[in-house]
């Protein structure tokens, strides 16, 4: 039978490739383009948000602190990525999103949907030159320098699906991504970021994160999580399988309260009361908590061993990326690394 034996959360964002003093920049070409949702999920602009902000931002993009974020996230992501490979499983459940344009279009937006097919693609970056150095180097974290088709565990996904619509889920399935298509930047980060010299089998689950009105509640999330555990412990074959959450935590304005709200959750043994997040901010780039929420609940009485977070401002609208990960271990593990949860404020 299989089992859950290791479970992780790795924010995914273009900006972990983008170099510290490149913030600004990349800031320039995403920021100022159309609305924005403030961290009580109120929409509005750039220039609000500046207006509004405290005083004390303005130390927070200080060049050597954009540096010193940047590179404390590539340490965080060379350990998850470092765990993953010595974790000795068969198989990794990501749990990440879709948005617009990736996998999906406005035609069909599906609640939650697995890939089951037995390899996936993963398009490489197509270079623009007329864009900014910053926005080459983001856009391209997740993509790769060229198409690379990664293997994923068809039979687990299969099998999840059929255990999940027992459950009384309606899970949208897909053998094979559109034409055209690759695997969105949630799956594509992990593709390339964290596994880019293995071929551990994925099982992309797509949660519909973003776009109302059939985004899964948190409850939602939570239920789902504890029903793929049980799918997962019900597979036949002997496996040992993990659980990723990729994406998260708030963006594009970094909402510091609710980040480390959740992750206190985590770190002190109580998943269960994510579920009572306010959806009004779960909305923009902070719904990928969701995928959170999810891992959350595959992985159960499993604690969390080691987490860090990392305010990653960049513009005086404090806009940009609260960079959060997270391992899950045993409790002997817990009691063996005490203090192993500790996170740096970064607020010096």
């Amino acid at each position: 039978m299989a089992t859950v034996t290791f479970g992780c959360g790795s924010s995914h964002s273009p900006l972990l490739t983008v170099p510290g003093g490149l913030w600004p920049q990349w800031s320039e070409f995403r920021d100022h383009r159309g609305e924005l949702l403030d961290q009580q999920g109120v929409a509005t602009t750039f220039e609000e948000l500046a207006q509004r902000a405290p005083e004390r931002l303005g130390e927070q993009l200080r060049r050597e602190i954009l540096y010193e974020r940047y590179a404390a996230c590539q340490r965080w992501i060379a350990r998850i990525s470092s765990s993953i490979v010595h974790a000795d499983i068969d198989a990794l459940v990501v749990v990440g999103d879709d948005q617009y344009g990736e996998v999906f279009e406005r035609s069909n937006v599906p609640a939650i949907y697995i890939y089951c097919g037995d390899e996936v693609l993963n398009k490489g970056l197509e270079l623009r030159p007329e864009l900014p150095e910053a926005a080459q180097m983001g856009l391209g974290g997740a993509a790769g320098p060229a198409d690379r088709r990664y293997p994923t565990a068809g039979p687990l996904a299969r099998h999840l699906v059929g255990e999940l619509v027992r459950q009384g889920f309606d899970i949208a399935r897909g053998d094979e991504l559109p034409p055209g298509k690759g695997i969105g930047h949630a799956f594509g980060f992990v593709i390339n970021r964290l596994l880019p010299h293995r071929d551990l089998p994925l099982v992309p689950v797509l949660v519909n994160c973003y776009f109302a009105p059939n985004q899964p509640t948190p409850e939602r999330c939570w239920q789902l999580g504890r029903a793929l555990a049980g799918a997962v412990s019900s597979f036949e074959e002997d496996a040992r399988v993990g659980i990723m959450a990729s994406g998260g935590l708030s963006h594009f304005v970094v909402d510091e309260e609710i980040d480390r709200q959740v992750l206190a959750l985590l770190d002190e043994g109580r998943p269960e009361d994510l579920v009572k997040l306010p959806q009004h901010r779960l909305n923009s780039g902070t719904s990928e908590i969701r995928n959170w929420i999810v891992a959350a609940a595959a992985l159960g009485d499993t604690p969390v061993t080691w987490s860090q977070y990392v305010p990653c401002y960049r513009s005086e609208a404090g806009t940009g990326l609260g960079a959060a990960f997270a391992l899950w271990g045993s409790p002997r593990e817990r009691r063996a690394q005490p203090g192993a949860a500790h996170r740096p404020s970064y607020t010096e």
